[in-house]
């Protein structure tokens, strides 16, 4: 005999203040002990976040409405923003997206190189509309390696 499926209930909407983002571009709050990563929201947003998938420590929801926004929250440029999926941050300042994607290149790279990360950042506008390319030089310094054996110029 198969075996019924039980539909986990998913809790009612609730008003989240995000604080950060996570390196995937999701806004971050905290509901009932569990940490909530929100899709369409930014860092100081204060958004009301419908739940559709959860775990024991964390749970993924959408931002349906936004209560208190950004002021740094922008017009996106592409008619397909939050359709396609293709661009996660189209929606927020240039530069702020620029900062974000240096400082997550820099943990990411300070965390899983095991040392020191030195990174110049510089974003590239392609022609059409709203496309951003974020491309790094960066030099890995890890802990493995004698320190004074390493020539940065």
């Amino acid at each position: 005999m198969a075996r019924r499926i039980r539909k986990k209930k998913m809790p009612e909407p609730f008003v989240g203040q995000i604080e950060r983002l996570s390196h995937e571009g999701r806004g971050i709050c905290v509901e009932n002990e569990r940490t909530v990563f929100v899709s369409g929201a930014l860092p100081g947003e204060t958004v009301e976040v419908t739940v559709h998938n959860r775990w024991k420590g964390h749970a993924e929801g959408r931002a349906t409405r936004i209560d208190l926004a950004s002021d740094e929250r922008v017009m996106p440029l592409c008619e397909h923003f939050g359709v396609c999926g293709g661009c996660a941050l189209q929606h927020w300042d240039l530069d702020k997206q620029v900062e974000h994607k240096a400082n997550t290149l820099q943990e990411l790279l300070t965390h899983h190189g095991g040392g020191v990360a030195l990174i110049i950042l510089h974003a590239v506008r392609l022609e059409g509309v709203g496309r951003l390319r974020v491309g790094s030089s960066a030099v890995v310094v890890a802990a493995r390696v004698d320190r004074r054996q390493v020539a940065l110029d």
